[in-house]
């Protein structure tokens, strides 16, 4: 017990003489002696202690010969204390320093060794991996014939099993687990970027496998593609292992996918059809009749192709139905030369169903004309209405779908932007005579008047929105053009006794925010003007008083502004 408390004592004893001794070649002054003993502690592998004194020996040293060696020893003291991407920071700085140094090739050969020993296990991220074998390979770019030539070339060897490993793995695990688009994608990658390897075989045969599963549990409308893809992948396989044992097990797929698409070819545009996308139904079944293929329902393909362009009209935007009815018209009269299809059932439906299309396209402005009402759309319900009465050979049918015509246009005129709102308004105005010509003496003809009274009725309250508006933004030269305008166009209605007033303010309002050598004469003509104004039938003697006020305002400014002028001519 006794013994090992003394040789106990005796280590501390000699790690702390040694940590002082350490002190001591900090603190010394002398360089060429700390320099000794960082070689000291280098070579007996302190390297921690050695980079300490290295470095600071680096500052003593700059620009003397000892400066390369120095640096030298340094950088290795990182590389051996397995900081090996500060390492090679390091080795690159020295071969930036003393790029001439006769230690340069093996520096350059340690930067590589450096990424080397950081690459990780080849189930994790490999940018080290291919880090090492850039480096290397840019030292063999360097020192193709140099001393670590081989070494170098048997790392990058190396380096590139752990990558080609990590890619097979990778994509046997998703074929494993059934991830077969994400196995296919993986063994193209491995397939292009090692094409060589001896797992190259097992990867193909996989992608074939993979790619078919993948084909099978596809959407219908994405089958056909994936099993051409499933044929090209056997292809590649029979190209590069002709005499390998997999090779009849493949074949036997590629055929399988091969039948499969032919299958699709004519299922494919029956579940376009059966899910509702006739447009793409009829194109594909147009597709199919131009191959030749399954000529024995060649009549079956041609009845489905005018049934989806038919079906396919009432579901396209409204303006294109017609050109669609018209298709579906043209369609028929191509087929009416087959006597095959004319002579098959098929053809008798389809026949009853081109006599409706001229029907449903002589319908279409009545149809297109309510359903744009109910979306909304005033505007294209009011063209297609009056297009409907235009083309009805019955007086009743044009009454109603003029007078429904009217009534669109009115409610597109309310949804105009404010602003346009009036012209809107007026437009209904002009063409509203020769709009109800054909409604004299019929029900619809009272009801028409009403809506002009309406129409008219908003066109005076749109005018008193415009004055106020234009007023209250202080507009005051648009209130005094388009009074008199709109007075001479008789717009004004119950609302004149308010714009004129607006009017009369505004004369005055004009006159008072103009330049000062000219107000005077402003004043003058706004007082000729609202005198003219006082003269008008006011149905409210109010705004007669308030018209007469704004005069006597304005006559204030003209005596202020004539009694300062004569006071000037006298001094």
């Amino acid at each position: 017990m006794i013994f090992k408390k003394v040789i106990f004592l005796f280590l501390v004893l000699t790690v702390l003489g040694a940590c002082d001794n350490y002190k001591k070649v900090q603190q010394s002054t002398n360089y060429d002696y700390k320099y000794e003993m960082a070689v000291k502690y280098y070579g007996k592998k302190d390297y921690e202690k050695a980079s300490e004194l290295f470095k600071e020996l680096l500052q003593a040293f700059r620009g003397t010969g000892k400066t390369e060696q120095i640096f030298y020893y340094w950088v290795y003291c990182d590389y051996y204390l397995e900081d090996y991407l500060t390492a090679a920071y390091s080795f690159r700085r020295f071969l930036q320093s003393f790029p001439r140094s006769d230690k340069a090739e093996e520096l350059q050969y340690m930067i590589g060794v450096c990424y080397k020993n950081y690459s990780p296990a080849y189930t994790l991220d490999q940018e080290y991996t291919l880090k090492a074998i850039e480096e290397y390979q840019l030292f063999l770019d360097k020192y193709p014939k140099g001393i670590y030539a081989a070494d170098a070339n048997k790392s990058v060897d190396e380096l590139q099993y752990k990558l080609e490993r990590k890619s097979y793995e990778t994509a046997k695990l998703y074929f494993k687990i059934s991830e077969f688009r994400s196995s296919v994608v993986a063994g193209e990658n491995f397939c292009r970027e090692f094409p060589d390897s001896k797992h190259a075989e097992e990867v193909r045969y996989t992608m074939v496998v993979a790619s078919f599963d993948y084909a099978e549990k596809s959407m219908e409308e994405k089958q056909i593609e994936r099993y051409k893809q499933v044929a090209v992948y056997a292809d590649k396989f029979a190209k590069n292992h002709s005499k390998s044992d997999r090779a009849a097990e493949v074949l036997s797929i590629k055929n399988s996918s091969l039948a499969r698409i032919k299958e699709l070819q004519y299922k494919l545009p029956l579940y376009y059809f059966n899910r509702g996308d006739f447009d793409l139904a009829s194109s594909s079944f147009d597709k199919l009749l131009s191959t030749g293929e399954f000529a024995e329902r060649s009549n079956q393909m041609i009845y489905y192709k005018l049934k989806a362009q038919y079906l396919n009209a009432f579901t396209v935007e409204p303006d294109r139905r017609s050109a669609e009815f018209a298709k579906y018209k043209t369609f028929v009269d191509q087929y009416r030369a087959n006597e095959s299809f004319v002579n098959s059932e098929y053809y008798k439906e389809l026949n009853a169903k081109y006599a409706t299309a001229d029907k449903a396209i002589a319908a279409l402005p009545s149809s297109l004309g309510d359903e744009y009402f109910n979306l909304l759309n005033f505007e294209k319900a009011a063209k297609y209405y009056y297009a409907y009465a235009d083309q009805s050979k019955v007086l009743t049918v044009q009454q109603q779908y003029i007078l429904k015509g009217l009534d669109a246009e009115v409610r597109a005129a309310a949804k105009t932007f404010v602003l346009l709102r009036l012209d809107s308004y007026d437009k209904i105005t002009v063409g509203f005579p020769a709009r109800t010509l054909a409604l004299k003496g019929s029900k619809e003809d009272a009801k028409a008047t009403e809506l002009l009274a309406f129409v008219q009725d908003k066109i005076t309250s749109q005018v008193q929105w415009l004055f106020k508006e234009q007023f209250d933004q202080k507009q005051y030269a648009w209130v005094k053009r388009n009074g008199q305008k709109y007075l001479l166009e008789n717009k004004l209605g119950k609302y004149q006794d308010e714009i004129v007033y607006l009017w009369a303010v505004s004369e005055y309002k004009l006159a008072k925010a103009s330049e000062k050598y000219e107000r005077l004469g402003l004043y003058n003509q706004a007082v000729q003007r609202i005198t003219e104004l006082e003269k008008m039938n006011f149905t409210d003697p109010l705004y007669a008083q308030k018209v007469s006020k704004v005069k006597i305002e304005v006559n204030k400014k003209i005596e202020k502004l004539t009694k300062r002028s004569h006071g000037l001519q006298k001094n």
